[in-house]
């Protein structure tokens, strides 16, 4: 979580130890996030908003608040829970078997947000305007949850039910995939994930690209663009609205449905389409090649080139099918005057440091369980963040495309994607940054010697004293080395050079896990303070 987030949170239960009244039917966490955080944005610089802090700010916060800032937050919470209570009435009203299942923190993060988002576009906290605005944003909303309510109905909803059902059928069609189109662009290669096959119960989360579980693939389907924005694509690609996978789904078969994603998974990169793939492969050499440092430095904004990139979209007819040279000297200068313009690239290039969460290991339950995304050497700066995140995040762009239409990308649709792609969400990167991925071979091969070290250490201690040393470790209080190698020692004296790890690369390890949250299920709330 971000400092800012950190300072709002510790604010908000020192004021309301208990729920206020005000707060019926809203979560904490999305008050904090949404509202709170909406009323204090004045005073901290936009860019640095909700992920760092400079002297000074934690101050102006607390000055916002106290004079007048509370108010303004109860008056906004009243307004969000008038919206949940408006919401959660008019879905008891309808016949169960039209009526959404829609979870409370789901009402509760909406109605939150959008009165968040209003606040800020009315800069000011009551009115008709913003009243009116409210009312139709609910009407959207509840419109949205009733038109996916089938589809919901349709879905497997237990990740469980889901490896069972077609596991048998994952390990079939594995093993029947072209291995020389896989061999050719793994994931790896292209920065988008470490896994060369996803798991069926992989994690959640745009940052983690192509390591994202296939159930967690299938789960998109839940939340399919709405009809105003699918007879818009519609116009666009000149195809039938009802190929929408929204409209498809009505009737679709549900096995056949998931065992269309279990295919995709199993084809490169989780895409169906060379196109796609092309896409891909040339906006990672292109942005590899482009000078980001130097133009987020000098920062010329006026300089706009991105012109390359559209005439060169505006001359095709179809995407290409392999790395395109002209692509890639397109896309250069594209980047190159994003990271001169764009306040994002301002934010990544200032931020104060990167700090990795990429394994974590749950040692209190000694089995040296772990979450595995990739693992680099050292530390890598804004830049190479930039050259991950960005085609992890047109990655997921791309198979939400092929999921809702199972049509490809036009080209002139390209240039807009990618503007999107280099957007707000790549501020998520100075809390979460990504490790370089390396092959799933080398990546198994560290987790074995991260399970085989942590069972070690839990056999020799227990959980009492896992913790205790976990603390010496991180802090570096004087002897745990020492300490540390005679417990392996004596737990395995004829372990061989490497299968453990070294005291170093235990510490390295500890302090690049410790502290680190999961993001959760994407289907439920984990940061549900109970207000």
């Amino acid at each position: 979580m971000s400092a800012l987030l950190n300072v709002l949170r510790a604010l908000w239960h020192e004021r309301y130890p208990q729920p206020p009244p005000w707060a019926a039917g809203l979560t904490s966490s999305r008050v904090i996030r949404q509202i709170l955080s909406s009323v204090v944005s004045p005073a901290v610089e936009a860019d640095r908003m909700r992920y760092e802090l400079v002297p000074g700010d934690r101050d102006r916060v607390r000055t916002v608040l106290e004079q007048g800032g509370w108010a303004t937050v109860a008056e906004l919470g009243g307004l969000a829970s008038d919206y949940a209570a408006a919401a959660a009435g008019y879905f008891a009203t309808l016949p169960p078997g039209s009526r959404p299942d829609v979870a409370n923190w789901r009402i509760s993060e909406k109605a939150c947000s959008d009165v968040g988002a209003a606040y800020l576009r009315f800069a000011a906290s009551s009115g008709p305007a913003l009243t009116d605005h409210l009312q139709q944003a609910r009407e959207r909303f509840q419109h949205a949850e009733v038109e996916r309510a089938p589809r919901l109905r349709r879905l497997i909803k237990d990740v469980d039910v889901f490896a069972e059902r077609f596991g048998a059928y994952y390990e079939e069609v594995w093993a029947g995939r072209d291995r020389a189109v896989h061999a050719a662009l793994t994931p790896a290669r292209l920065g988008l994930g470490s896994l060369e096959r996803p798991a069926l119960r992989g994690p959640a989360g745009w940052t983690v690209g192509t390591d994202r579980g296939v159930y967690v693939r299938y789960r998109h389907y839940a939340s399919l663009r709405g009809a105003r924005t699918r007879e818009g694509v519609a116009q666009r690609k000149r195809l039938d609205p009802d190929r929408h996978m929204s409209v498809r789904l009505r009737a679709a078969d549900p096995d056949l449905l998931a065992k269309t994603e279990v295919e995709r998974a199993a084809d490169p990169l989780g895409l169906r389409f060379a196109g796609h793939r092309a896409l891909l492969d040339s906006l990672v050499r292109g942005f590899e090649l482009a000078d980001l440092r130097t133009h987020a430095a000098i920062r010329p904004g006026k300089v706009n080139r991105r012109v390359p990139l559209e005439r060169w979209c505006a001359e095709m007819a179809q995407l290409p099918v392999t790395l395109n040279i002209p692509l890639v000297e397109a896309i250069t200068p594209f980047a190159e005057s994003w990271a001169a313009r764009s306040g994002v690239a301002l934010a990544l290039s200032t931020a104060g440091s990167w700090q990795y969460s990429s394994l974590r290991a749950d040692l209190s339950a000694g089995t040296g369980r772990t979450a595995a995304r990739g693992r680099g050497e050292g530390m890598t700066d804004w830049v190479r963040q930039v050259e991950l995140g960005v085609p992890r995040r047109l990655w997921g762009e791309l198979l939400s495309c092929e999921q809702e239409w199972d049509w490809p990308l036009l080209p002139s649709e390209f240039p807009s994607l990618l503007k999107g792609t280099c957007s707000e969400h790549l501020k998520e990167l100075i809390d979460r940054p990504i490790r370089d991925p390396v092959s799933s071979a080398q990546c198994a091969d560290e987790l074995t010697i991260i399970r085989a070290t942590a069972g070690a250490l839990w056999a020799s201690l227990g959980e009492d004293g896992v913790q205790a040393m976990s603390e010496q470790v991180i802090h570096d209080v004087g002897g745990w080395r020492d300490h540390y190698d005679k417990l392996l020692h004596d737990h395995d004296p004829t372990a061989a050079p490497g299968h453990y790890l070294s005291a170093e690369a235990f510490r390295e390890w500890l302090r690049a896990t410790a502290g680190q949250d999961d993001r959760g299920d994407p289907e439920t709330d984990p940061d549900d303070g109970g207000a």
